[in-house]
């Protein structure tokens, strides 16, 4: 027995070994902030000349947007916190809120994100709670996985996911979507699944 016990101890040990001594994989197809960080600011441009603006004023009748969380259709798993920082990283940009402001629109935030805001000290004073929107901000992240082989035949040894993420803005009373971006990137890895 405390032989058996030895020859499990020493195989442990050398399979860790030669795992810490390859490293971790610097390829991986996993969703990055980085990744989140660059389809915001993109969202953020396409939000400020949004057709659905044009010709509005401060003067204008209300238009009062709000927002949800992203929802995540991925095989990545996004933190509940990265979710609404996606959305509100969008909306709480200085450049999108003075637009707003420009235009007669007003961005609300759902009574349980404004209640967590306030608990941890966090505020967004051009975010107000959510009183009679006239509209709703959405987001989702999609992902499609493809794996192959790079010699044909062989053991898999490449995988490709591509990203999509959407926002769209929807007019409450009419149910009608009046304003859609989106942005889609990829990312690839090529190694075996033990590398």
């Amino acid at each position: 027995m405390p032989a058996r016990l030895l020859s499990l101890c020493i195989a442990a040990a050398c399979v860790m070994s030669a795992c810490t001594a390859s490293g971790p994989s610097k390829q991986t197809t996993r969703l990055r902030h980085s990744d989140l960080a660059l389809a915001g600011a993109e969202m953020r441009e396409q939000l400020a000349t949004a057709t659905f603006l044009e010709g509005r004023t401060p003067e204008s009748p209300p238009i009062r947007i709000v927002i949800r969380r992203l929802e995540n259709l991925s095989s990545d798993r996004v933190p509940i916190a990265e979710q609404w920082a996606m959305v509100s990283g969008l909306i709480a940009d200085r450049d999108v809120q003075q637009a707003a402001r420009e235009r007669g629109v007003v961005f609300q935030l759902p009574p349980e994100k404004a209640s967590l805001l306030r608990e941890t000290g966090v505020e967004y004073p051009d975010l107000l709670p959510e009183h009679y929107p006239t509209h709703v901000l959405r987001a989702s992240i999609r992902s499609l996985v493809r794996g192959g082989a790079v010699r044909g035949s062989g053991p898999a040894d490449v995988r490709k996911d591509v990203y999509l993420i959407s926002y769209e803005v929807e007019e409450i009373d009419s149910r009608e979507v009046v304003w859609q971006a989106d942005v889609e990137f990829a990312r690839e890895a090529k190694g075996l699944l033990v590398d």
